[in-house]
């Protein structure tokens, strides 16, 4: 597989999205900023709960009940995680399509609400085999990891899917080609450290041509044909 090509494709067919792509880009990131930063306000509740029922532990007495705060700050971090990964998995459909040369919009971020059940399903089989592979060795767990990395486009494509299903399939699509991911991923480590340290910022430009890139390793292995799967939106889904 040619990474560079994969890169450069991915940077020709944004061009002309220029600059309506870094609008989405940067809704995506303010959504994802949003999240996070209740987030960690909410973690920072639980976590207080926590160092308690860890000190009563020590001295071998029974934790805490977490108090009602507690467990609604709990019951918010899932749901925001929960919405963070749809939105995330929006924008690798607005990617895919960007990929395809087909029509996309912002409205793209909001593409994995209607699979939500088979994503958290998906997410929590993902996490169950790879900690399960992690518990022979840290490596086993980075390898599984890179095994189901195309589950979320796979389902994508196909929403009938079952989460088992396209799990299976990404670990076929993957077969002879982890290593291959593994150096396109670090082929953007000094991306990913950039957006990293400037909150996000950095990703309005170079996350489209990050996800487009993955797109097209996706597309690569699952359509090798070049033929892709009938487009649902505009066949009449969406208008």
């Amino acid at each position: 597989m040619n990474r560079q090509y994969l890169k450069y494709d991915a940077k020709l067919k944004i061009e002309p999205l220029k600059p309506h792509v870094y609008y989405v880009a940067l809704v995506y990131f303010v959504i994802r900023l949003v999240l996070s930063a209740v987030n960690g306000e909410l973690n920072r509740i639980v976590a207080n709960w926590q160092m308690q029922a860890y000190e009563f532990l020590k001295r071998m007495i029974y934790p805490p009940v977490p108090s009602g705060r507690v467990m609604i700050a709990s019951a918010f971090i899932f749901v925001l995680e929960l919405l963070s990964m749809l939105v995330g998995v929006g924008f690798m459909s607005f990617a895919l399509r960007i990929s395809r040369g087909r029509n996309v919009g912002i409205y793209n971020l909001g593409d994995g609400f209607s699979l939500a059940g088979k994503l958290f399903v998906i997410m929590l089989l993902e996490g169950i085999f790879i900690f399960l592979w992690s518990l022979l060795f840290i490596i086993p767990g980075i390898v599984a990891a890179y095994r189901y990395r195309l589950a979320y486009f796979i389902l994508l494509d196909d929403p009938s899917k079952s989460p088992l299903q396209c799990i299976r399939e990404s670990k076929l699509l993957m077969t002879n080609h982890k290593l291959e991911l593994f150096v396109l991923d670090l082929s953007f480590i000094g991306w990913f450290f950039l957006i990293t340290i400037t909150i996000g910022v950095v990703g309005i430009w170079k996350a489209p041509y990050i996800y487009v890139t993955y797109a097209n390793f996706y597309n690569t292995l699952a359509c090798a044909d070049g033929v892709y799967p009938p487009d649902n939106e505009e066949s009449g889904m969406r208008n």
